[in-house]
């Protein structure tokens, strides 16, 4: 039993269960006599950390051998050297491959550094949308175009389960036509159409059974995707087993409650069904237990029989019964490049259908579209109009061939698709000097209920003759009122305007008037050149510094101490004994897009 110090630090050694602090046996055949040399580490070096843990050991070697140990010395001390050796050839490469691993680390480190701003101005402007559309009910409707697209509609599902992980209740339609056209021409049967509507016999239906299973379980297969193994090592690593499930549960039921077509205007449709009404209790169950609820083009009658409905007309049903926040359609068409505008006031979008449509108004929600409605009319705009003007507060038309579309609309100020909704501007408009009077009585009644007075001046015949003041009103009464007073340039060349006598009637406040008056503003300030929005609180009425600063407006202190952001004549006039502050907003320059949209027909930048 010897012992004895050697002075390098062999780290390719064969390790025994991969744990650290393990004894290493290594044998060496020397004739009949087997000589056992145990190396004893202090610890042992994982290849995946050897960044952070490689440092040079003092390892002991104890010696065992059969009786004639120092006949075979010589033989162990040449092993031992060759192992030496063997260490500093290993070193090199380790050192080598350390400094390709921190080179890598680095320029990852350096592009993350780079990336981090944008993605955090994004993530701050996204955050108010994550908790404003939390436990909604958001029915999604997902055309046969966008089924069919395999890379498509893995996107638009990757999308939507991100959703249901921010509590979104989601409700998926499913459209087959496309998947039930190419079976039946596969099966030598020629798909039947009449009035837009499919004519549904028994063959039909036997491809519609079939391709709504296959949408079905397509769609269910995606959204039982794991999260990646990575990322929960990363963020949710812990001392118990982990587990691995499905993102997302999915249930199918026989929810659609349906009726045949019947025979129209001669024409038997047979099996081709409208709907009646969704088992709505159940859904919402569903919905409430976190599931995601899917339905297809299949409904149920009271009789028993399958009926093949059209998939909008069920979407929008859907989205009515449940009282849906929101029917959104995918689609691969983009209506922008149609003339449609971003953002489609409900009026607007009665009109728009009807201006090429021989039908003079909209069926009624009972029935279904017109022919003249579904030959002219894009289906997804036609089932996003007829779902507002039943209840539901937002419809979206979003083209699914944008990666990340459904994401951008939702979760950011001007999205990327068609929103259709209520006007938010309705009644706002530029005033005429016939408005006087009342926007007079109406700051009268403010005064008397302790609000400041009326500034001096601003509403001066030029302001009436310039379209610089704005009013809000309904059945002929003024609600609310502003005024935008371009003051010229700072000092640093912006251009400003002052918000001046802005104020809604507190009787009508809480539901998104005063918003919308002020965006309204916005807009014309956008238009007129306008580059910094600026207002004085405490000089005018209704003035609130949180509701301003809400509204990104900026507080940058007392206003007397900031002549650097107003015009020269406009500084001479503040007062410091009214200790007004002064709260700026910067407005952007429009876009191509916004450039060419009229005042109060778009919503935000």
């Amino acid at each position: 039993n010897r012992s004895f110090e050697l002075g390098f630090s062999p780290i390719c050694i064969v390790t025994f269960g991969g744990h650290a602090h393990e004894v290493i046996w290594l044998w060496f055949g020397c004739g009949r006599d087997v000589v056992y040399v145990r190396l004893r580490t202090q610890m042992l070096v994982h290849h995946s950390s050897a960044a952070h843990s490689v440092s040079r050991l003092g390892s002991r070697f104890d010696l065992y051998s059969a009786p004639c140990l120092p006949r075979h010395m010589h033989a162990v001390q040449q092993a031992l050297s060759a192992i030496g050796a063997s260490q500093q050839q290993h070193n090199q490469r380790l050192r080598c491959s350390v400094s390709c691993l921190a080179s890598a680390e680095g320029a990852q480190a350096a592009k993350a550094r780079k990336q981090a701003p944008t993605f955090v101005e994004v993530f701050r402007g996204a955050a108010q949308y994550v908790k404003s559309h939390r436990n909604q009910t958001v029915v999604v409707c997902l055309p046969s175009e966008v089924m069919m697209d395999k890379k498509l509609l893995k996107s638009v599902l990757s999308d939507l389960a991100l959703l249901h992980s921010m509590s979104v209740r989601l409700v998926l339609v499913l459209g087959v036509r496309q998947l039930m056209d190419s079976l039946l021409t596969r099966r030598g049967i020629q798909p039947t159409f009449a009035a837009g509507y499919r004519i549904s016999d028994n063959d039909v239906m036997l491809a519609a059974a079939e391709a709504t299973g296959a949408a079905r379980v397509q769609v269910e297969a995606a959204l039982s995707k794991a999260l990646a193994t990575p990322m929960l090592r990363r963020h949710t690593r812990s001392d118990e087993k982990m587990r691995h499930g499905p993102i997302c549960e999915v249930v199918y039921g026989n929810w659609i409650n349906g009726k045949r077509r019947g025979v129209v205007d001669g024409v038997d449709y047979q099996k081709t069904g409208v709907v009646r009404s969704l088992n709505t209790a159940s859904i919402k169950s569903q919905l409430s237990s976190g599931n995601i609820v899917v339905l297809t083009s299949l409904a149920y009658s009271l009789a028993g029989e399958v009926l093949n409905c059209n998939v909008y007309d069920i979407a929008t049903h859907a989205a009515v019964e449940l009282g849906a926040d929101k029917l959104i359609v995918m689609s691969t068409e983009d209506l922008q490049k149609r003339g449609v505008p971003p953002w489609l006031p409900l009026n607007d979008a009665r009109h728009l259908l009807r201006e090429g449509s021989e039908a003079t108004t909209l069926a009624p929600f009972e029935d279904d579209p017109s022919p003249a409605q579904l030959a002219s009319a894009p289906n997804s705009l036609l089932a996003a109009v007829r779902a507002c003007q039943n209840g539901v507060k937002r419809s979206h038309v979003i083209d699914a061939a944008v990666p990340g579309s459904l994401l951008v609309e939702l979760y950011s100020r001007d999205g990327l698709g068609v929103m259709v909704s209520g006007d938010f501007f309705e009644g706002i408009r530029t005033a005429v000097a016939a408005d006087l009077d009342s926007i007079k009585k109406m700051y009268k009644g403010l005064q008397l209920d302790g609000q400041a007075p009326l500034p001096r001046g601003v509403l001066s015949d030029e302001a009436f003759d310039t379209g610089r003041i704005f009013v809000m009103e309904r059945e002929s009464q003024v609600l609310g009122c502003a005024v935008l007073q371009h003051i010229g340039q700072a000092m640093d060349g912006t251009c400003c305007a002052e918000l001046v006598a802005f104020c809604v009637n507190p009787a009508y406040r809480g539901a998104g008037r005063t918003d919308s008056l002020l965006d309204y503003v916005e807009q014309s300030a956008r238009e007129a050149g306008v580059r910094r929005l600026l207002f004085l609180s405490g000089t005018h009425i209704a003035a609130s510094v949180d509701w301003f600063v809400l509204h990104s407006f900026e507080d940058v202190g007392p206003a007397d101490e900031r002549p650097d952001l107003l015009p020269k004549i406009r500084a001479k006039q503040i007062d410091p004994r009214v200790s007004s502050r002064l709260l700026v907003k910067v407005i952007h320059p429009p876009d191509e897009t916004s450039s060419k949209t009229p005042v109060g027909k778009r919503i935000g930048i």
